[in-house]
């Protein structure tokens, strides 16, 4: 695949994602408030998180795309690993902020069940992160690349949660008010792990790691 159709699928690819995050981020944001659902507000957070990362994404494949240059013997394609060290960051710091507000709230449940809506607007993300998650990681191994990896993986992380949503409204609409938050601190907990393999991932190619065992027996067949 020629350099400008790879960034041309990368970009298209990521914003298809950005325009998915961007709707379910209002969508969520205000069914999770008016709905009175922390769970679901919590997935509204996240997908702010998103709507942000997604940004830088784009933003890193427009400069990656850039030809080699004095200062950049080498070109600059390790803008989309910073990229996606970035995201990473805020995947983690996102979700640590998920964590202590699902955990005031366990302390303390709301008296509110959430409504109806908030169940219907979680599995409608499911669905739709879970579609997301497939294209995208399709895409990353086919582009290679570090910056549409790490949005796979953003997505795959956002249909899991998701799920913990679910069942922390399903739980408080049949009468456990405190499941709500609980399922929006264990969000967050997931939260915290995605963004740290993401992390890991990044600084692994911005160091010029090796790439592991069972790639190395695939090329040497």
């Amino acid at each position: 695949m020629q350099r400008s159709d790879r960034f041309s699928l990368a970009t298209r690819i990521i914003v298809l994602g950005f325009i998915a995050n961007t709707v379910l981020m209002i969508s969520k944001l205000l069914v999770g408030y008016y709905a009175h659902s922390d769970a679901v507000f919590a997935d509204g957070l996240e997908s702010a998180c998103d709507f942000f990362a997604l940004s830088s994404s784009m933003v890193a494949l427009r400069f990656g795309k850039e030809p080699l240059d004095e200062q950049h013997p080498y070109g600059h394609g390790r803008a989309e690993s910073i990229a996606a060290l970035f995201i990473g960051l805020l995947i983690v710091i996102t979700g640590l902020m998920i964590v202590v507000s699902g955990a005031n709230h366990v302390l303390a449940p709301p008296a509110e069940r959430p409504l109806p809506i908030a169940l219907v607007i979680t599995a409608m993300t499911i669905i739709a992160k879970w579609y997301l998650y497939r294209t995208t990681e399709h895409a990353s191994k086919r582009l290679d690349s570090p910056a549409v990896r790490a949005v796979a993986d953003d997505h795959k992380k956002d249909a899991l949660t998701s799920l913990a949503t679910f069942g922390g409204v399903l739980g408080a609409l049949l009468g456990w008010s405190v499941l709500d938050p609980l399922a929006a601190a264990i969000t967050g907990v997931l939260i915290v792990i995605m963004g740290g393999r993401t992390i890991k991932d990044a600084v692994h190619d911005l160091l010029d790691g090796s790439v592991d065992r069972a790639h190395i027996d695939v090329i040497a067949l």
